[in-house]
Parts: structure tokens; sequence; C-alpha cells
């Protein structure tokens, strides 16, 4: 193909809303992330349930180091929730836990019944309108 001017200002478009749309999608999984954070702090579980009790040991531990052990939401120093990060990958976003020891406890709870990280229905929901609205700006 011989690039022409019009080509090139064509091309040049494409790049660009590619980066927009990729931008865009990155501020639509912050906002899933944010929202997982806020959900587990509810005490609520991907399903809009109630995650399951902690044991009689850890709730007199969290409760002997001043914590509350009620609602079960997962959080002793906050750490584990606020170490998730969103970062763009080849055909997408992913949110993740960058620090080992923080996605070790993400993989405790997930395995111990307590589902958290995955998105829920309202979540699937913001997204599919966020990227419809977008789409239609850009096409």
């Amino acid at each position: 193909m011989i690039v022409t001017e019009t080509n090139a200002d064509l091309m040049r478009k494409t790049v660009k809303q590619i980066g927009n749309i990729e931008r865009q999608l990155v501020k639509i999984a912050a906002q899933v992330r944010l929202g997982i954070n806020e959900r587990t702090q509810k005490g609520k579980n991907e399903d809009g349930g109630s995650f399951k009790r902690y044991s009689p040991a850890y709730k007199k531990y969290k409760t002997k180091k001043g914590r509350p052990s009620s609602p079960v939401n997962l959080t002793f120093t906050g750490d584990m929730l606020k170490s998730s990060r969103v970062h763009k990958i080849m055909d997408g976003v992913e949110i993740y836990f960058p620090d080992n020891a923080e996605r070790n406890k993400g993989k405790w709870n997930e395995d111990k019944g307590r589902p958290f990280f995955g998105i829920d229905k309202k979540q699937e929901n913001y997204i599919i309108k966020e990227v419809d609205k977008f789409m239609g700006k850009v096409l």
C-alpha cells in the first residue's frame, strides 16, 4: 500500500482512537477496582452475600488487637485492598495485586470461601454502559 497524506491522517486518527480506548478502559477498570474495595469493606462478596465468618481464633485475635471482627470485611490493616492495581495488558486491562504478600492474602481469603476479587452484576452493567457510551463517541 502506498501511504498518501490522506492514509497517513487516517492512520494517525486510528492510533489516537486506540490510545483513547485504552485510557478509557483503564479508567473503567479503576472504578471497578474501587467498587471491589468498597463492597469488600461493607462485608459483601462478589455475589452480594455476606462473607463466611472468621474462625473463632481469628475473631479473638482481631478483637485483642482492637480491630472489629464484624462484619467480616477482609480487613486488618487495609494493606491488601489498598495494594490492588490496574494496568493495561495486551487484550484489555487487569486488576491485580503486585505485592506477593498481599496477593497471597487475597488468595487465602478466596480459598477460604470468601470470594471478593470478582466483578458483581452491578459492576458488569457499569462496564457495559461505559464501554457502549465511549464506543458510541468513537465510532
